[in-house]
């Protein structure tokens, strides 16, 4: 031990001493720096919250476009026969996922139903007052 000083000694000891607490819990919270990633955004994920949304107004929109190219006689001719066939198959392919939606065979029915007649009566094949007269005497009779 020679060449040690005492004081050299208690010094080097309270240095380390200080090293110990250095790491010790003094109030501070570390979880204040283990900060979470934030998850980078996902496209699909918002078609995955939205898509029941989504789809109703695809649908919507693409039958309302062809409603009103047939009414406002946009299109003429074979066009029409073409915009009534699409009109059809947007409104099957509505009625099916409404069915699939909402698992009500009476909704679907009435939803495709009335498709089906809002695209006859904008072709031009029926009107508004035959389709109430037909209805006006199938429940006349009905209550006889």
């Amino acid at each position: 031990m020679k060449g040690l000083d005492p004081e050299a000694i208690k010094e080097l000891a309270d240095n380390i001493r200080v090293i110990e607490n250095f790491a010790g819990n003094s109030g501070f919270d570390k979880d204040l720096l283990m900060v979470k990633p934030v998850a980078p955004v996902n496209p699909d994920s918002f078609l995955k919250k939205h898509e029941k949304w989504v789809a109703k107004t695809i649908l919507l929109s693409v039958f309302l476009l062809l409603v009103s190219a047939l009414v406002l006689e946009w299109v003429t001719g074979k066009h029409a026969l073409l915009v009534f066939v699409v009109g059809m198959i947007v409104t099957v392919i509505g009625s099916c996922y409404l069915h699939k939606l909402y698992g009500n065979v009476t909704f679907t029915t009435i939803a495709g139903v009335g498709g089906l007649l809002i695209l006859l009566v904008a072709v031009g094949v029926v009107s508004p007052q035959q389709i109430s007269q037909g209805l006006n005497k199938k429940y006349i009779e009905a209550e006889k």
